[in-house]
Parts: C-alpha cells; sequence; structure tokens
C-alpha cells in the first residue's frame, strides 16, 4: 500500500496544479523535439491562506525535482518518489496531466513511446534515460528484455506490458500541442500496430482472450491473483512461460499458472481501439 501512494503523489500534485488557470497563447520555438506543442499555458494561483499558499509553493518547487532530461531536446516529467524512470503505466498520464503547466514536457512524456516502440508495434513498459542507463552499463550490455537505442540516448525495457494508460493521455495531447495531424498520424500508427502485437503475441491458446505472463504485465506488484500462480515478476520473451526451450520461471516443485486470461490486458486493446476511432 505505501508503495502505490507514493505513486499517487505525482497525481495528487498534479490535480491540485490543475485547479489554476491556463492561458493559451503561442509558444516560441527553439531547438524543437520531434514534436513541438504549439500552445503556450501558465498557472497562477494566490491564496489569503499563508498555509495554503505555503503548500503549494512548496509543492511547485519540489516538483522541479521529477523533470529529467531523457534525450538531448526532451525532458520527461517522472513520477519521483525514487521512481527516476519513465513507466507506461503511469507517465503518459501523470504528463498530460501538467499539460496546462508546460504542454512540451506534457507532449514529451508521450512522444517518448512512440520514439521507443519496437518494429514489431510492442510498446516498451519502462523508458531509462541515457545518463542512468550508462551508469548501470545497459549502453554496452543491457539486460534481457532491455534495448539500447543510441539514436535517442535512451534504454528501452520490454521485460513487461508494465499497464497502459498511454492512448486517452496521448490522445488528448493532440488537443493540448494544437493539433498536430503529423502527430496524430504517428500516434495513429503507433496504436494500430500496438493492438495488432498484442493479439499477434498474447491470445497463445487462441481462445480470444488476451493473456497476462508476469506480474509486471500489469504492474500489480505482491498482487495475491499473480502470487497464487507463481507468476514471475518479468517476461522478457515472446513466448508465454512454460514454453519450451524458455527458462523455467520457478523451481519445478512451484507449479505456474501463467499465462491466464487477463481483463487488464483485453484493456489495453481496448483502449487503443476506442482512441483509433476517435482518431
Amino acid at each position: 500500500p505505501c508503495m502505490y501512494m507514493t505513486h499517487l503523489y505525482p497525481f495528487i500534485l498534479s490535480a491540485m496544479l490543475a485547479v489554476a488557470v491556463g492561458f493559451p497563447g503561442v509558444a516560441a520555438e527553439a531547438s524543437p523535439p520531434p514534436f513541438t506543442a504549439r500552445l503556450a499555458t501558465g498557472v497562477t494561483f494566490q491564496s489569503d491562506d499563508p498555509g495554503l499558499q505555503r503548500l503549494y509553493d512548496t509543492a511547485v518547487e519540489r516538483l522541479q525535482k521529477n523533470f529529467v532530461p531523457f534525450t538531448p531536446t526532451m525532458n520527461i516529467l517522472v513520477e519521483g518518489g525514487g521512481y527516476p524512470n519513465a513507466w507506461i503505466e503511469t507517465q503518459p498520464m501523470g504528463g498530460e496531466m501538467y499539460a496546462k503547466r508546460d504542454p512540451q514536457v506534457a507532449l514529451n512524456n508521450q512522444v517518448l513511446f512512440l520514439l521507443t516502440q519496437r518494429e514489431d508495434g510492442r510498446l516498451p513498459g519502462m523508458v531509462v534515460s541515457g545518463p542512468s542507463a550508462r551508469k548501470q552499463g545497459w549502453d554496452r550490455n543491457p539486460p534481457k528484455g532491455f534495448i539500447w537505442m543510441p539514436e535517442l540516448d535512451v534504454a528501452a525495457d520490454f521485460e513487461m506490458l508494465q499497464g497502459f494508460c498511454f492512448a486517452e493521455p496521448a490522445w488528448r495531447m493532440y488537443h493540448w500541442m494544437g493539433r498536430d495531424k503529423a502527430y496524430l498520424q504517428k500516434l495513429y500508427s503507433a496504436l494500430e500496430a500496438y493492438d495488432r502485437y498484442l493479439w499477434a503475441t498474447r491470445d497463445s491458446n487462441g481462445d480470444g482472450l488476451l493473456e497476462t505472463w508476469c506480474v509486471w504485465d500489469t504492474g500489480e506488484d505482491g498482487s495475491t491473483r499473480y502470487g497464487k500462480r507463481n507468476a514471475p515478476e518479468s517476461w522478457p520473451y515472446e513466448k508465454p512461460p512454460g514454453t519450451e526451450g524458455l527458462p523455467t520461471p520457478h523451481a519445478p516443485a512451484a507449479e505456474s499458472m501463467v499465462p491466464f486470461a487477463s481483463m487488464d490486458v483485453m484493456s489495453y486493446s481496448f483502449s487503443a481501439r476506442a482512441t483509433l476511432a476517435k482518431i
């Protein structure tokens, strides 16, 4: 429970900051990332209550520590609370919640995942900045499931699906950024490819229900529904646990009951298709 509350802090803060008023305008362009937000926004907040004003000012100050330069032209708003990377289960949503304060950072939190999508359509569950990856030596010897992307100076993690709070926030950023049709086409292609990937791989028994293969497919660390099935935490393979020739995720005495049909992974496909329909 404490871990999940830590995950919620940035969203609670973002929700508080979003109460203030945004002011659209035209932003100046300078060394733009692959896609540029062309609307400028701003926030004001004044209170006669000194304690409330101090809380707000402190929150804004502390939030600055959650900006991480992931690429030479892209700052990413990370979760904070000891989580320095970008997870697809939270940061597209967390970024879009920050759009009223900085639409470019909010847009970057979507574009980071668009740029690191694999050729087969799979989106990374997590992206690690270049400096963090090099500190671990992953630029030379990335762990199983990771891909070092020197052209972006990031490492993308494909060990797990890690949730999918991406499609809706990325769609809303189309409006926040000033409705760039090139971005929208990129998003459409990415969601279409991701949905195709899910149905090509995650219905291994052909019953029409998508499957989860590990705990971190949904990010539910410590969940009993995975623990009772002896599911591995991560699974950096494109075939499910139990496939001949792949490692056994647990000791032979422990029966593994993954893959199993997953309402969560089904919802990833639904979310992608619902957003494709909007586009």
